[in-house]
Parts: C-alpha cells; sequence; structure tokens
C-alpha cells in the first residue's frame, strides 16, 4: 500500500502583536481562546510550551483521522521564542503531520502567520482521509483555530461557540457523517478532566 501525503501552506493576519500572540500558542493558553477546551498532559513541566511539550487532545481525530474515536498526540519538536516559532508532531492511529507555526511582525503591528502543514498518511485510514478532501478540510481545522486566537488577540475574550457558529461557515466537503464526527469528539472531549 501507497501512503499518500498533502502538503497544506496558509498564511493568517492577526490585528495583535506577535509578542502576546506567540506564548499563547501553547496547550495551558488555549485555555484563555478555544472554548471548553481540554487535555490530556504527557509533558509539560513549566505549564508553558517549550522543546518537548507532549499533549493529547480528542477534537482532531475527526479531522485527521475520519473519526470521533481517537485522539492525536503532540509534540513540540521546534520551540523558538525569539523567533516566534514553533513545530509539533501530531501522531494518532491513521497519520503523522509536521504542523510548522512561523509568526512574525507584519510591520503594522498585528501577526502574520505562516503555516506549513505536512500529512502523511500511516495506512488506508489516512489514505481515505486524504481521498475524502482531507486537504480541505485539514484547512477548515486550521481557519477554526485560527478565528478563535484571532478573536481573543483582538477582541480580548473567548469566542463563544453561538459566535464560531455564526462566523464559520462549513465547508461543502464536511459531509454529514463529518459532522456528526465533530459533535461525537466535542461531547468526549466535555468529559475529560482539564488538565491542571
Amino acid at each position: 500500500m501507497q501512503k499518500k501525503e498533502i502538503q497544506i501552506n496558509k498564511q493568517y493576519e492577526i490585528n495583535a502583536p506577535v509578542e502576546t500572540i506567540f506564548p499563547i500558542v501553547c496547550p495551558f493558553g488555549e485555555y484563555k481562546w478555544i472554548p471548553d477546551w481540554k487535555f490530556d498532559l504527557v509533558h509539560c513541566p513549566n505549564k508553558r510550551v517549550e522543546l518537548g511539550t507532549i499533549f493529547r487532545e480528542v477534537i482532531s481525530p475527526s479531522i485527521l483521522m475520519g473519526s470521533p474515536f481517537g485522539k492525536t498526540t503532540w509534540t513540540a519538536v521546534l520551540h523558538d521564542p525569539m523567533n516566534f516559532n514553533i513545530h509539533f508532531n501530531l501522531e494518532n492511529r491513521a497519520s503523522e503531520m509536521l504542523y510548522k507555526i512561523e509568526m512574525s511582525d507584519n510591520g503594522k503591528g498585528g501577526t502574520l502567520t505562516n503555516i506549513d502543514a505536512k500529512y502523511l498518511a500511516r495506512n488506508r485510514q489516512g489514505n481515505r482521509v486524504i481521498a475524502n478532501n482531507g486537504r480541505e478540510k485539514i484547512v477548515f481545522m486550521f481557519d477554526f483555530i485560527f478565528m478563535m486566537l484571532s478573536h481573543y488577540c483582538e477582541n480580548g475574550n473567548l469566542i463563544t461557540l453561538s459566535q464560531l457558529r455564526r462566523e464559520l461557515s462549513l465547508p461543502e466537503s464536511l459531509t454529514f457523517v463529518d459532522k456528526m464526527s465533530l459533535i461525537i469528539a466535542r461531547a468526549r472531549q466535555s468529559m475529560m478532566q482539564k488538565a491542571a
């Protein structure tokens, strides 16, 4: 079986200084800007992201595995706060992805964020994700993440789920099964304990 891969490059602009955004791109910082955020902490001794930080979450498998019944393990494989760069390796049963987040000052007091992600299918399940509009669904996941981050950084408060529903249009590539998968994953997340 040939393992397939996709490459995604995306750029986001946020009207807030990079120095205030970069530190909250962290499992603990995400409590501030992701509604109902919960994760399983594996390694993060100082409660801030750094090289070797490891955590698991249950929302992304709906997109990255095509199933709500899994976990994705995130490992910080590069953490460069001087240059506002962080790279994560994401792994689950179906795929792995190198997810590079590189931020810079946009010259207007805001932040330009470049995303470079390489999704690699590990098996037939991962290949099915790619075949079933995987690129569009992963881009939707990034758009979703950056909508929440932008809202918090530009408005100073957590976006509500009703605001998200109003402001984020679901791509046509999300099937009824995909939408149900996301609902199940959110229910699973709600049952998790908040990491201390």
